[in-house]
């Protein structure tokens, strides 16, 4: 599949990142990534280090909270679950230990939709939490403006190939094959300028 691509150097600042987060549009299918707890937060005791925010689409529970497994990977030694703390979540105050979005926001559940996981996102991230976040545009009433895209947002960089690294980024891609195009992405390009973001040129 041929795919066009954008690529922009993401600033380290987390309201730019939050603003680049507005940007996703409301009508995408659905949001994955992971965004994990800053230490600043975790030394100052304000994580339930066992507890894992999931909002998904594969579960009949949205959003749920679980624990974790930590893997020990010496012969024959098998993963120890610990269970989520919901007293540190719903009673102390305290905040996930990461975030997993799955497909969340698919067909705008009643649940959770693209706008709210967004939302959950763009607040986490304004809290000092990191990571990647992937928003999915799939094929539609056979429309070009409809044609898979992808919108990806870096936050630790990403290896790109065998032997370069990329920066913190904002990729955009679409399916030239599919009869997609630039301008089909003309309102997030003008967004990302807006918010003064650099593109790269690979």
């Amino acid at each position: 599949m041929d795919k066009g691509r954008l690529i922009y150097e993401l600033p380290l600042d987390k309201k730019v990142v939050a603003e680049v987060i507005d940007a996703i549009p409301s009508n995408w299918c659905w949001i994955d990534g992971v965004l994990e707890s800053p230490r600043e937060l975790r030394e100052q005791g304000k994580i339930a280090e066992s507890s894992i925010l999931y909002i998904e689409r594969f579960h009949s529970i949205k959003p749920t909270i679980r624990g974790v497994t930590n893997f020990d990977i010496s012969p024959g030694a098998e993963g120890r679950y610990t269970p989520p703390n919901l007293v540190d979540i719903f009673a102390n105050g305290k905040y996930p230990l990461r975030i997993i979005f799955e497909q969340a926001g698919f067909q705008s559940s009643p649940e959770i939709t693209i706008d709210s996981a967004k939302n959950i996102a763009r607040e986490f991230i304004l809290l000092g939490y990191s990571g990647f976040i992937s928003v999915k545009r799939a094929y539609r009433h056979n429309s070009p403006s409809c044609t898979p895209k992808t919108f990806s947002i870096w936050q630790e960089g990403k290896q790109e190939g065998r032997n370069k690294n990329l920066p913190p980024s904002v990729e955009l891609e679409w399916d030239e094959e599919g009869g997609g195009k630039r301008e089909h992405l003309e309102s997030i390009v003008k967004q990302l300028d807006n918010l003064g973001l650099k593109e790269l040129k690979l």
